[in-house]
């Protein structure tokens, strides 16, 4: 039976990111996974937005926040080697991207266009009961501090010096004092339908080619004498005196430690010793793109919120949607209500969404370890279950550097290798899966050049067409 020092189970972005870590910290490493390729599933079906805390600015708690900003350093700490990552700090300390191929971060950041309340959200006209008066009210009375914290933050972020370390200590304390409205402006864009109660900020958060970051990982892992093996569906495992025995549908495998990193299925693997949460969330391809910005649309109400980044494909750009919309995976009625909410939020605010020749539907899974007082959770997640074994959650993709970094701490009890060396030349093309909308994408191209016409086409499957009718 082959042994290993540790084995993962799941190739997603935290298995993936997790095995990188041990593989080049030298331990004997294997990367266990069900389907053919690496992030074929959740890690591959999301939007591509890099979050450096952006978002999560707003929230009264400072936990996602602060935890978010420690994302940035471990990804300036212990990626730094790789070809792709193109994240630096200048000679007057602040964050800059760096132009180079396959490169992880664009350049493009995110706008957020801020709902004031003086915007029609906020309107008690259109209230119905009186819990929901009594809710608009509430939140227009909160939502001037939640700006002022959301701006206090950023304002800190612009004015730290990176090289001083410590950013997700100093950042996220921001008060009054550090506000201004120096970097705030009236949102401004007739690509879009926003009333002119709306002000706006640049933001740190930006698009990123994952596809990049998964490869990069794939072949540090590769050169550092990692393994990964496909199509080998985890059964259950063993405790042995001096081992644990890890079954798969192909055979059994020795491990030393074992780390369980499959998403929604952690739950059954774990023995029911975690709880896990999965929710679907609709995303939007159109093409040709509706915007030229990335903008997020910040407003408490989170019906009314909406998300626009921009991608490209062989030169075509498209637009990639989203929303605060969510739903259980086996409520077909709140996954028909979630897609249709998002469908006409996005035809009410992008006007050239009518002339789309492509608009298709698909839905992202994420799966969330919950705490007893959010209904969502965001942050990653390290369990150990039982002597040896672990389940890891990443809450989202940019979460995973930090996940990596923080388990080979919890499980080895040390500080993992902050450098890599890695064959930057490897063709690990085929261990890794498309990212969902840019291959829908290329779907769509690939039919426009196959028909040789222009006329309206709309892509969408069987099952999509049961979830929009």
């Amino acid at each position: 039976m082959k042994k290993y020092e540790v084995v993962i189970v799941g190739g997603g972005i935290a298995g993936l990111a997790t095995a990188e870590m041990f593989a080049r910290s030298g331990l004997k490493t294997l990367l266990l996974e069900k389907q053919e390729k690496l992030c074929m599933e959740t890690s591959g079906l999301h939007h591509e937005w890099f979050h450096f805390g952006s978002l999560y600015a707003i929230l009264p708690q400072k936990q996602f926040f602060r935890t978010l900003v420690g994302g940035i350093e471990d990804v300036l700490d212990y990626y730094r080697d790789f070809n792709g990552m193109n994240l630096r700090i200048d000679g007057e300390g602040k964050l800059v991207k760096i132009n180079r191929q396959n490169a992880w971060f664009r350049q493009d950041n995110l706008v957020y266009a801020i709902a004031t309340t003086n915007d029609n959200d906020f309107s008690l006209r259109k209230a119905k009961r009186i819990d929901e008066i009594a809710r608009k009210m509430v939140m227009k009375l909160s939502w001037g501090k939640a700006i002022k914290r959301f701006v206090s933050r950023h304002n800190r972020f612009y004015k730290y010096d990176w090289r001083r370390g410590c950013a997700s200590r100093w950042i996220p304390r921001a008060g009054w004092f550090d506000y201004s409205e120096e970097h705030l402006q009236n949102f401004e864009n007739d690509e879009l339908t926003l009333a002119s109660t709306h002000i706006s900020m640049q933001s740190y958060d930006c698009p990123m080619n994952a596809y990049s970051i998964i490869s990069d990982l794939t072949k540090s892992l590769i050169s550092n004498g990692g393994e990964f093996l496909s199509c080998a569906k985890f059964l259950d495992y063993r405790k042995k005196s001096n081992r644990i025995e890890v079954v798969y549908d192909n055979g059994t495998i020795a491990t030393n430690r074992l780390i369980l990193a499959s998403g929604k299925a952690l739950q059954e693997q774990s023995k029911e010793r975690i709880k896990v949460k999965s929710v679907l969330s609709p995303l939007l391809v159109v093409a040709p793109a509706v915007c030229s910005s990335n903008i997020v649309r910040l407003t408490p109400f989170m019906d009314q919120t909406i998300n626009h980044l921009k991608h490209s494909v062989e030169g075509r750009e498209y637009s990639l949607i989203g929303g605060g919309y969510f739903a259980p995976p086996n409520d077909g009625e709140a996954i028909r209500r979630a897609s249709h909410q998002l469908l006409e939020k996005a035809q009410t605010v992008f006007p050239k969404m009518a002339d789309a020749k492509l608009t298709r539907l698909y839905f992202s899974t994420k799966s969330e370890i919950l705490s007893s007082k959010a209904r969502r959770n965001y942050l990653y997640k390290i369990d150990k279950i039982e002597r040896d074994v672990y389940t890891i959650v990443p809450g989202k993709f940019s979460l995973a550097f930090s996940l990596a970094v923080n388990t080979f701490k919890e499980v080895m009890g040390r500080c993992p290798q902050t450098y890599t060396s890695y064959h930057s030349d490897l063709d690990v093309d085929g261990f890794i899966a498309p990212i969902k909308h840019k291959s829908i994408m290329k779907e769509f191209l690939q039919a426009q050049f196959d028909t040789r016409r222009s006329p309206r086409i709309t892509v969408v499957s069987q099952d999509e067409r049961e979830l929009v009718s």
